[in-house]
């Protein structure tokens, strides 16, 4: 299971970089509309909000003895 999750991290990151290969450098610093993000600014936050997998993946866990719904 772990080892799926991993690859399929891996390829979905490889898609995006695929896909944001074809934008010219002023396509992905454009702001479509006044308070928006740039295509940039998106993949910049998506890029840190999956810095911590590998982390994630590299640590210890246990089986959770609570109820899923408990917190």
């Amino acid at each position: 299971m772990k080892a799926e999750i991993q690859k399929n991290i891996v390829d979905t990151f490889r898609k995006l970089h695929t896909i944001l290969s074809k934008f010219s450098e002023n396509e992905l610093n454009l702001v479509p509309y006044h308070g928006s993000w740039t295509a940039g600014q998106v993949t910049q936050h998506i890029i840190l909000a999956c810095s911590g997998y590998p982390e994630l993946f590299a640590g210890e866990t246990e089986k959770s003895t609570r109820k899923p719904d408990e917190k």
